[in-house]
């Protein structure tokens, strides 16, 4: 990300080829190495869904179903599908999911 232009396929390469707790290790050695926040720098380098998609890799797995879940309630409607594919599997869990939803959204 340093100098003119972003080398998307670098960043492709190393967040793929990474599970979500080391992109969270990644994260933090970014921040100890540079003392800049990768999610502000990456929201600068990058744009529209390529830059949603990198963002929403960033997040802890219960932060990012958090996330989901108040996509899927907010404004009219609800998508129903989304709410399955989340809670289903995760049935033991979605009391966690509440508490992560009220942290980051303040429901």
């Amino acid at each position: 990300m340093k100098g003119l232009g972003t080398d998307e396929k670098a960043i492709i390469k190393v967040l793929t080829e990474c599970n979500c707790t080391q992109r969270q290790e990644i994260k933090k050695q970014f921040k100890l190495m540079y003392g800049k926040d990768l999610i502000s720098d990456l929201k600068s380098e990058l744009g529209g869904n390529f830059e949603n998609l990198v963002i929403a890799m960033m997040d802890p797995l219960p932060v990012f179903l958090a996330k989901c879940l108040r996509r899927a309630m907010k404004g009219v409607g609800t998508d129903e599908e989304v709410l399955i594919e989340v809670i289903c599997p995760r049935s033991n869990q979605v009391s966690s999911l509440s508490k992560i939803g009220l942290q980051v959204h303040s429901w």
